[in-house]
């Protein structure tokens, strides 16, 4: 089988190679003698060896066209082509036209579909949001349902006993629990009558030694013949022109009681601003966040003091920051209690009342105080150095 299969290949290729050198001696018999051409293809080399050679731009250009073909005149002929063979013919413009319109049908189609599915999301979201609040009436529905039924229940149990002369064991539980709540509240109560007896003494003790040093005062600047603050008014000439710039004006803490502010000192101090120094008491806020050059603080009479000399004109980075802690920001202030507060915080005056508290403070940058809320770190502003404020520090 392999010897015939091996023959019949063998026939195959001696056929092939006959016909070919058939093929190619019939060419050849066919084929006239041209000697002139190449006589002349030699004489037109002759001719060229002697021409001028090309510059190195066509030499690029027939690097990319060997064979010196005329591309406008093919794409011309292209297009003479396409506008005969296409444009010319009405089935080319059926084709364009129904391919333009399936393509808008298949974009109509898309979007339809996302439209649709976006929905679907938005009816999934309210039929969720709608199952949640169902799920969550119910539960409380279920709730009041078994606190009324459990009272109803009391309730009929309470009639039966009454009815046969019984006492129930939780009714005597209830009531030692509302005799206990209401010790507890007599007890509150008593404890809160003696803080008030005792806060009363105290401001009575304080206000006669305020009086007191008032009526010092009045005889110092009696003496001295020195201007203050006193319990009568001043005389003022109504004559000087600078009557106003000699102004003085005292600031301290306090809190609202019944609609007013009270001072309610525990630590009494007082920041005193010259109107020579720059201060102007018609635009307080202008003065915020301003630079001015203090003497040192003192105590004097029991009452810690701090002298504003003047306004800084530039915008220089202070020494200590003025600050003032309420407890809406920090919390209550534990004051009088160990490590409140950084050891170069200096408090200059505090009112406390009830819940109300408010705390004039000179701190350093980067000084700290504690409150209920946790620790507050005084951080200066980056942009502008006479700009501070607290920050809550998570690390104790």
């Amino acid at each position: 089988m392999n010897r015939r299969l091996a023959a019949v290949c063998a026939l195959l290729v001696w056929l092939t190679v006959v016909s070919m050198a058939t093929s190619q001696q019939t060419a050849q018999s066919q084929a006239p003698s041209r000697p002139k051409p190449q006589v002349q293809a030699a004489t037109k080399s002759e001719h060229n060896s002697y021409q001028r050679r090309g510059t190195w731009y066509e030499f690029m250009l027939k690097q990319f066209n060997p064979d010196d073909v005329d591309y406008g005149r093919w794409f011309e002929h292209r297009r003479q082509a396409f506008r005969d063979g296409q444009l010319n013919n009405p089935y080319f413009w059926y084709s364009l036209s129904a391919t333009i319109a399936l393509l808008l049908m298949t974009m109509v189609c898309a979007k339809g579909w996302i439209d649709h599915r976006r929905e679907m999301w938005i009816t999934a979201e309210m039929m969720a949001d709608v199952y949640n609040q169902d799920a969550y009436s119910r539960e409380v529905a279920k709730e009041a349902i078994e606190r009324y039924n459990s009272h109803i229940e009391r309730c009929n149990r309470a009639i039966e006993a009454a009815e046969h002369g019984e006492t129930l064991s939780g009714a005597d539980t209830e009531i030692e629990q509302l005799r206990g709540e209401l010790l507890r509240v007599a007890g509150e109560r008593d404890t809160a009558t003696r803080e008030r007896d005792v806060a009363r003494e105290e401001l009575q003790k304080k206000s006669e030694i305020l009086a007191d040093m008032s009526v010092r005062l009045d005889v110092l600047a009696t003496k001295s013949g020195a201007t203050g603050i006193t319990s009568h008014p001043a005389e003022v000439n109504v004559d000087d022109p600078r009557r106003f710039a000699r102004g003085v004006y005292f600031n301290t803490t306090g809190v609202v009681v019944e609609g007013h502010v009270r001072q309610r000192p525990r630590i009494c101090g007082y920041a005193r601003f010259d109107a020579a120094g720059g201060f102007n008491p018609n635009y307080p806020s202008r003065m915020i966040n301003r630079v001015f050059e203090c003497a040192e603080p003192s105590v004097w009479m029991g009452y810690n003091k701090l002298l504003f000399k003047r306004m800084m004109k530039l915008d220089e980075r202070p020494d200590r920051f003025f600050v003032v802690a309420r407890p809406e920001l920090t919390g209550t202030l534990a004051v009088g209690t160990a490590e409140w507060r950084s050891a170069d915080t200096w408090l200059l005056s505090f009112s406390e009342c009830a819940q109300q508290q408010e705390a004039m403070l000179l701190m350093p940058a980067h000084s700290w105080i504690k409150g209920e809320l946790g620790r507050f770190v005084l951080e200066p502003s980056e942009r502008r150095p006479s700009m501070g404020r607290l920050v809550f520090s998570r690390s104790e």
